[in-house]
């Protein structure tokens, strides 16, 4: 029984181990066939990129030989272009303008070949040979550039003799309108080179001893154009003389040339500046001059090497200045001094002749227009004597009046209530509605006029205070001149009682208007009953007196008028009300 069970768990046990053998060697037969699965993948893909990689090759080839078929198709096409022979002027220009186009274009295509050889080399592309063609192509180009360059140089050279040489007036101008196409054609083929040289150094050449040739010609190039432009600024500075004695005529055709080509010379600056910077060579001595040329500010001028260069200019020039004009400016200063002491005695003597002839004169004039004209004679003289001083320092009048004329109309917009006060007080100075000494009531202000000008007026009131007030507020309203006229009425009225006697009442009026001898006959004093009032007899009393015994006679007047009435036993009445009581008839009497 024992050995059964023994035998039992034995087969058991191998029936278990034969089991995970047959597992292991299925497990293991899964990953070889797994593995050997992989590997044909990976291969499968291998040979797929590969295929890819042919293809891409074989288009990038393709592209390639496009790119530098119409590389060479535009360099062709610009070499025939280049080889006419179409002289100069204008001519020259259009077809320097077409020239620069087919560059640009050319260019355009190598910076896309470049790009191009960059993606072939990624794709382990062998491009030395394409890579020959486009650096001849560049060197050829560049050779190109540089003997255009120098035939232009000649060109530009020949025109610059002509306007400083013994041509007629009509053959400089014609060789300053042929310069000012020449110079800006000459900058472009600058700009040209320059690009030329950053295509080669992007493509791998190695360009730097012609850059630094380059950058040298350039230094050059500013500076001869530095000088074209003093030379250009003297020769305006004498026309512009040469103009103001005999206007009009070629004098002034010649001006204009010269100014354009002045502009023209100044763009051609910065744009030799502007190469320059690109080159990283040092500009800041021809920004100076450029700026101290041309007067035009930039902010090239933030620059602080510019801006000491500048300041070490203007210093120098200004000592320079005072050294040579020291003596002959401190004459000038003396006569300036001299005449403007003689100017203001002028002033002074024509103000007096103006002011006795006004005296002396039968013409009734305002106090305003007095001295209005009193004043405008000294001041046209002593502006006259200012003028004729600043002419002997070498100013130019015409300017400075314009300046002034500009300054005037700025100040005037800024000024315009000052202006319309002006304004008023010329319309008070023409019109005359009053005079100083006069008493007036105009803008809520009672008073007598002290002082005019032609800004404002100067009023006393009665309580002896002093009002300055604007012109334009007293035109602007109602003027009542009390004292204009010579005789005035005085209006006045007295009340007397119901009872007395109206006949007599008119008696003592009569008779202390009469009494008074400041009172005029002609018109004629004015006595009547006005009307019958709530208290009383209401009279008017009405006589004509001058216009300075108006308040007198208004104030004795009252007086004796109250002074009488008592006397003749004449009730003056006050406000009253008589009330009338009436007992009620049904009323009961109180207890």
């Amino acid at each position: 029984m024992i050995f059964r069970i023994f035998l039992l768990f034995f087969l058991l046990l191998h029936a278990a181990s034969s089991s995970a053998q047959e597992d292991d060697l299925s497990e293991q037969a899964a990953v070889t066939d797994e593995l050997s699965s992989e590997e044909t993948q990976a291969s499968a893909d291998e040979a797929k990129a590969r295929q890819r990689t042919a293809e891409l090759a074989a288009e990038q080839r393709e592209r390639l030989d496009q790119l530098i078929a119409k590389v060479q198709r535009a360099s062709d096409e610009l070499a025939d272009i280049q080889a006419l022979d179409y002289g100069g002027g204008a001519s020259a220009t259009i077809v320097g303008i077409e020239v620069r186009r087919r560059s640009d274009q050319m260019r355009s295509a190598i910076s896309t070949l470049i790009e191009a050889f960059a993606a072939a080399q990624a794709l382990g592309m062998n491009i030395d040979a394409e890579e020959t063609i486009v650096g001849d192509l560049l060197n050829r180009d560049a050779g190109s550039l540089k003997k255009q360059i120098l035939l232009q140089k000649e060109r530009i050279r020949e025109l610059v003799d002509l306007t400083g040489g013994t041509a007629s007036i009509e053959q400089r101008i014609a060789a300053k309108m042929d310069l000012s196409l020449e110079v800006p054609s000459s900058d472009g083929l600058f700009v040209e080179l320059m690009d030329n040289f950053d295509l080669r150094e992007r493509f791998g050449l190695d360009i730097a001893t012609e850059q630094k040739a380059f950058g040298e010609q350039l230094q050059m190039r500013a500076g001869l154009i530095e000088g074209l432009i003093r030379s250009i600024r003297e020769s305006i500075k004498t026309n512009e003389k040469t103009s103001a004695v005999q206007p009009g005529g070629s004098h002034e055709s010649e001006l204009r040339s010269l100014k354009d080509l002045r502009s023209t010379f100044a763009e051609s600056l910065r744009a030799t500046i502007r190469l320059l910077d690109r080159l990283g060579l040092d500009t800041a001595i021809h920004k100076q001059a450029l700026i101290s040329l041309t007067g035009e500010l930039s902010d090239d001028i933030l620059n602080p090497e510019v801006l000491g260069n500048l300041l070490d200019d203007w210093s120098s020039t200004f000592f320079d200045w005072i050294k040579s004009s020291a003596p002959g400016m401190t004459f000038k200063l003396l006569v300036l001094v001299l005449i403007f002491f003689g100017a203001r005695l002028l002033a002074k003597l024509a103000q007096h002749l103006v002011r006795h002839s006004l005296r002396r004169s039968s013409v009734k004039t305002s106090y305003l227009l007095k001295e209005f004209l009193i004043k405008m004679a000294g001041r046209i003289v002593l502006v006259i004597g200012l003028l004729f001083g600043v002419a002997q320092l070498g100013v130019e009048l015409g300017p400075l009046l314009a300046g002034l004329g500009i300054a005037g109309f700025i100040v005037g917009f800024a000024l315009q209530d000052v202006l319309s006060n002006f304004a008023s007080g010329l319309m008070i100075l023409f019109y005359r509605p009053f005079d100083v000494g006069d008493t007036i009531e105009t803008a809520s202000i009672r008073g007598q006029v002290d002082d005019m000008t032609l800004v404002s007026t100067m009023i006393l009131t009665f309580d002896n205070q002093m009002l300055v007030v604007p012109n334009s507020r007293i035109w602007g309203d109602v003027i009542r001149n009390v004292t204009h006229q010579r005789m005035r009425r005085v209006d006045m009225e007295f009340s007397v009682s119901y009872a007395d006697d109206i006949d007599q009442v008119e008696k003592v009026f009569l008779d202390i208007i009469n009494a008074d001898e400041r009172v005029l006959q002609d018109p004629e004093p004015n006595i009547r009953l006005s009307k019958l009032g709530d208290s009383g007899v209401i009279f008017i009393v009405r006589p004509w007196v001058k216009t300075d015994d108006y308040w007198p006679v208004y104030w004795d007047t009252q007086r004796e008028v109250k002074r009488r009435l008592t006397a003749e036993g004449i009730t003056i009445p006050f406000p009253q009300r008589d009330i009338h009581h009436h007992p009620a008839k049904d009323a009961k009497p109180s207890a």
